[in-house]
């Protein structure tokens, strides 16, 4: 039977809102229509009909069936605001859940008036408001008496200006609690959500985040002075400070009695994926069981909350392919097992490297040295996850699938990924895994074959490389991806071809080769030639993708790593033609910045483009760097070949032509700008030091200590020969410094506004958050204010401005 509150009559013509049943008589609709409208005239006002449950309506029941008769007369509506309510009814399933006609009608109230106070001076101009008679004026003075930070932050999101819209709610979090209650509550319910779709980080991350698409690793963390942009665990504060203002603006509106709808759940769960924040993302994901909104979880909400959850965006894990990779010591009890002695040897492994990464990588929330890898290995939560969705019939669409099979991936389970969603929601049939010393994956028995396909695209091959390369199957990543490629006639997108060049790249290199290794499965790590393989493929035809400076950096670390550093130098020269390109940049984004303060105009666009000029030029310039110091430290003195004799100590592919007679002092001349100073390299007799007098000496100043628990399998001998094996912290002492050059990227402050100091780098930028302040002004050593002055563990920091 249809109900009343579909029947919708348009300029006279009656026409059903909702699909009849199928299957349902021309006559019986007929019937239904003539019962619901009599016949008029066509006129220019259009006639909406609104059934609100529990109130009064103008449609009532005749002789308790249920028929729709007309009691008063239809409300009158503009041909604009008809415009409007067709637009919010023809919303998809997967945006917003379908609302009943009390819902709906609020929001369309509510609507009008976030028309009214994001567009005063609109409606000033126009003198009165044509949608429902209220003057522009009384619209104007509901806006004015908003706070002052809520109005600024109205006119960004007007201007779409996401800077100002970040320093607008900075200002609305320091307002009183009182006063933060009361405004939100007298913001129209659609404004609320306006502002919390204007901090999406995806749009953060474009028109506020100069490192948006770059992995910092910690060397250039300390390097360029980044501690202003990246905290101590190598997550950008950006996100941080984000995801803490956005949970004070959720709890003053919880406070003022109202409830979160999907969409703002939505950017809420974003921000703690963007923050790395997996505790918030599931508080979050409970906080709708508190507040018994579950009926709102859709298919789109399922997958934002997997994708927060098990980090399965790029810019949930900082860009950083190796904070999620699979280890052999995270799969221990879980996918396989190890002999203590393999073991321990990964336990010093990880130690080693852990020394060079501080805090990066580990999980906030634990006071020893834990990996978020590890956080990731319970099979357990993605699974339930996944019979949530298949149990309660939820729409199983492609993009939620691909984040499954990543949070599955990080988890080791190859075989559910190939069997459970490869092959029985996209016909493809995974072969070739070598699944040796690897126990069982999740229980299949619970899963039905469902009763459709789904034509891949290039969303799966993505999906696919990122799956299986983070298990280091690179060679079965690559198989999958030819057959959907062959198969369904899709071209292979060149990001698939850039991050499986990476994959093969890490998977190939220490540590994570080493890892694998260590624990007795070699066949997972690829030949050393993969690198170059991938890149021939993907430069050739019929792909002929052009490289850009972080393919040729991935190149040329290979290169370097495999003793070819002969081969390594025609790429520098492409590398550096691409950096002199950014270089170009960086100069018209200054003087374009300039000229825009100087002339009085609005220069945040101006100021974003300095800003991400100015850090990929000097991330470029870092990564010269280190490559260039690379090569020095691999390079050894090579005598002449003789016929019948055997090169020397240097890498077989070198020849006279690269000796370090003119190889290395015409290198040192050519890379000058981004050789170390001083130069440091090897020759038969010793080793050559040289110093630039002209080029600047970079400075380190020390910050702090930074100890670390880090959880160790120690070994304790008992009688008879046997071995007791435990767990122990050991604690690690690192030292945090910051690097005092031209090339930091420390805040500068706005009295600096010069082209050439803005061009050239000035010392006196330098600057250093948190810098220690000791505790009166006594000696090393002695008693302050009756504490021992014992050095750097007794400091005290200042608090971080932003």
């Amino acid at each position: 039977m249809i109900v009343a509150s579909s029947v919708v009559e348009l300029t006279g013509t009656r026409v059903l809102r909702h699909r009849s049943p199928r299957g349902t008589p021309s006559r019986i609709v007929g019937l239904r229509q003539h019962r619901c409208f009599q016949h008029g005239a066509p006129s220019r006002v259009r006639h909406y009909v609104t059934v609100v449950k529990g109130s009064h309506s103008s449609i009532k029941s005749v002789s308790g069936h249920g028929h729709a008769t007309l009691k008063k007369p239809v409300v009158a509506i503009t041909d604009s605001e008809y415009a409007l309510i067709q637009d919010l009814l023809d919303r998809s399933p997967s945006g917003l859940p379908k609302t009943d006609n009390a819902q709906r009608a609020s929001y369309i109230a509510g609507y009008r008036h976030v028309v009214q106070s994001i567009a005063p001076l609109a409606a000033a101009s126009q003198g009165t408001d044509d949608t429902n008679g209220v003057s522009a004026l009384e619209s104007q003075s509901a806006y004015q008496q908003l706070p002052k930070p809520f109005q600024k932050a109205i006119q960004a999101m007007q201007h779409k200006d996401t800077r100002k819209i970040l320093i607008s709610l900075r200002q609305i979090t320091m307002l009183p609690e009182d006063e933060l209650h009361s405004a939100i509550a007298s913001m129209p319910r659609n404004t609320f959500t306006e502002l919390l779709r204007s901090l999406d980080p995806f749009t953060i991350s474009k028109d506020a985040d100069p490192t948006d698409g770059t992995y910092i690793a910690p060397g250039m963390f300390t390097m360029l002075n980044m501690e202003s942009t990246i905290d101590d665990w190598g997550v950008r504060k950006l996100y941080v400070r984000l995801l803490e203002r956005m949970l004070v603006l959720m709890k003053a509106l919880k406070a003022t009695g109202q409830t979160l709808n999907a969409e703002e759940y939505t950017y809420l769960i974003r921000c703690a994926g963007a923050a790395s924040d997996i505790a918030t993302a599931k508080w979050l994901w409970r906080d709708m069981d508190r507040s018994g909104t579950t009926f709102w979880r859709q298919t789109g909400l399922y997958s934002e909350f997997v994708k927060a959850r098990f980090l399965t965006d790029a810019i949930y894990t900082g860009y950083d392919k190796t904070r999620v990779m699979v280890l052999p010591r995270n799969l221990h009890r879980s996918k396989l097992r190890l002999v203590p002695r393999r073991l321990r040897q990964l336990e010093h492994l990880r130690l080693s490297t852990r020394l060079r990464k501080f805090r990066f990588g580990l999980n906030k929330l634990s006071d020893h040295a834990e990996d978020l890898s590890r956080t990731l290995r319970k099979t357990l939560p993605p699974l339930r996850l996944f019979l949530r969705v298949h149990l309660d019939g939820h729409i199983t669409s492609e993009r939620l699938l691909c984040h499954f099979m990543i949070a599955f991936a990080r988890t080791g389970s190859l075989r559910f990924i190939g069997s459970r969603i490869l092959e029985d929601f996209f016909a493809i049939r995974v072969e070739g895994l070598n699944l040796d010393k690897f126990t069982t994956g999740p229980a299949s028995w619970k899963f039905k074959p469902p009763f459709f396909r789904i034509r891949p695209s290039a969303q799966l091959m993505h999906a696919v490389v990122e799956s299986y390369c983070c298990n280091c199957e690179i060679a079965l990543a690559v198989q999958i991806v030819d057959q959907i490629s062959s198969k369904y006639q899709i071209p292979i997108p060149p990001a698939v071809w850039r991050s499986l060049l990476e994959w093969t790249h890490i998977a190939s290199s220490p540590p994570v080769s080493t890892a694998w290794k260590k624990a007795g499965m070699p066949w997972k790590v690829p030949a050393s030639t993969a690198v170059e393989m991938v890149w021939s493929t993907m430069t050739g035809p019929p792909y002929n993708l052009q490289p850009t400076f972080k393919e040729y950096g991935i190149l040329i670390k290979n290169l370097l790593g495999r003793g070819q550093l002969e081969r390594a130098i025609p790429y520098l020269r492409e590398a550096r033609r691409l950096y002199d390109a950014r270089c170009h940049e960086f100069e018209d984004s200054v003087f374009e910045y300039i000229q825009t303060l100087r002339d009085g105009a609005d220069a945040t666009r101006a100021l974003h483009r300095h800003e991400c000029a100015r850090f990929a030029k000097q991330a470029a310039w870092y990564d010269m760097q280190t490559w260039c110091r690379r090569l020095l430290l691999a390079w050894r003195p090579l005598p002449p070949r003789t016929s019948g004799t055997r090169a020397g100590a240097g890498p077989q592919d070198f020849d006279q032509r690269f000796s370090h007679e003119r190889g290395i002092p015409d290198f040192v001349r050519e890379f000058r700008d981004f050789v170390p100073n001083p130069a440091l390299y090897r020759t038969p007799s010793g080793y050559v030091r040289l110093t630039d007098p002209a080029a600047p000496f970079a400075r380190s100043v020390f910050v702090r200590r930074m100890p670390l628990d880090v959880p160790m399998l120690a070994r304790s001998p008992l009688e008879g020969g046997r071995n007791h094996y435990h767990w122990q912290l050991r604690r690690v002492r690192q030292r945090k410094v910051a690097v005092l050059s031209a090339h930091s990227l420390a805040a500068q402050t706005a009295s600096r506004l010069d082209p050439l100091i803005l061009l050239s780098g000035d010392l006196d930028t330098f600057r250093t958050v948190r810098l220690p302040k000791r505790r009166g002004v006594g000696p090393r050593g002695q008693v302050v204010d009756g504490e021992p002055v014992a050095g750097a563990d007794e400091l005290e920091y200042g608090d971080y401005d932003d």
